[in-house]
């Protein structure tokens, strides 16, 4: 990290695992990413990251999609869903209770990652737990997802 900005990862044009560039960014939206990681249990506005790193909101948008790839919102959407899938397959967490950690509420939660992954959060749950792919303790605490 540098005082003029942080060295960051990033492809957010799919959740594959292609290839990754790294850049330097601006601090602004190192910091607006920072909020969002730190908030994604609450609904987040734009103005809100706006104002907290002292830019419009138009000026945000535009910094962001040109040094991520995307936009703030489609940023939050997918650090949202990769938490999520984080805790389904590493706690023992209902999939209600991962939706509101993550700042959805459940029906939209379920559509959102089915949009994304292909299946339902239970599903992907399911398939982590056949797979060997779930901790010890999440094996054994169940599937309770309501």
């Amino acid at each position: 990290m540098s005082a003029n900005g942080f060295l960051i990862s990033h492809d957010d044009r799919s959740f594959d695992s292609g290839p990754v560039s790294q850049m330097w960014i601006d601090p602004r939206v190192g910091r607006a990413q920072a909020l969002m990681r730190q908030n994604l249990h609450r609904h987040l506005r734009l103005g809100e990251v706006a104002g907290t790193v002292a830019m419009s909101t138009s000026r945000l948008s535009h910094l962001f999609k040109i040094q991520t790839g995307v936009s703030p919102a489609c940023h939050l959407k997918r650090i949202r869903l990769q938490k999520a899938e984080d805790l389904l397959e590493n706690s023992s967490l209902s999939i209600k209770e991962i939706s509101a950690a993550v700042g959805l509420d459940f029906s939209r939660f379920v559509r959102v990652f089915r949009e994304a992954y292909g299946v339902t959060p239970r599903q992907h749950r399911l398939r982590a737990w056949r797979s060997g792919l779930l901790s010890p303790a999440t094996r054994t605490a169940g599937f309770a997802h309501k």
